[in-house]
């Protein structure tokens, strides 16, 4: 469940959160990539500069939030002015306990991605990738 509705549940006392992998529960499957950036095939090589100042942003902008929480916290709470602060913060707080400090997707991510599928039955053994420096570039991110 993505934020902040996790937190919103657990304020109005409808859930509770069993575990987080981001807090540290399941460390089996970290590192994981929870979010990715996909492009058409050949899209970086015609346009360069357009991956680059992409993946430069949010270089810059994952080196802020962890960098500067408080400072995170306020631009959020801005833009959710409609939602109560303390749930911006909780969800804050969890998102930045979740998200790399870089751009750079490591191949141990999708490994524990993959094992993750298997053991839940998301995914059959047979479609199980032996090779996967094939289905990610960093060439980007650097």
């Amino acid at each position: 469940m993505s934020r902040p509705w996790a937190s919103v549940l657990r304020k109005e006392g409808i859930a509770l959160t069993v575990a987080s992998n981001p807090l540290g529960d399941f460390p089996e499957l970290n590192p994981f990539n929870y979010n990715l950036i996909v492009t058409r095939p050949g899209f970086c090589e015609s346009k360069p500069s357009v991956c680059r100042k992409l993946v430069n942003g949010f270089k810059n902008a994952l080196t802020f939030m962890h960098e500067k929480p408080a400072e995170t916290g306020a631009i959020l709470r801005r833009k959710f002015d409609k939602t109560d602060a303390a749930l911006v913060d909780d969800a804050l707080k969890a998102v930045i306990e979740g998200t790399p400090r870089t751009p750079l997707v490591k191949e141990e991510g999708f490994v524990s991605a993959q094992n993750y599928m298997l053991s839940a039955g998301i995914m059959k053994p047979e479609e199980k990738l032996a090779l996967l420096a094939g289905i990610y570039n960093n060439a980007y991110a650097k």
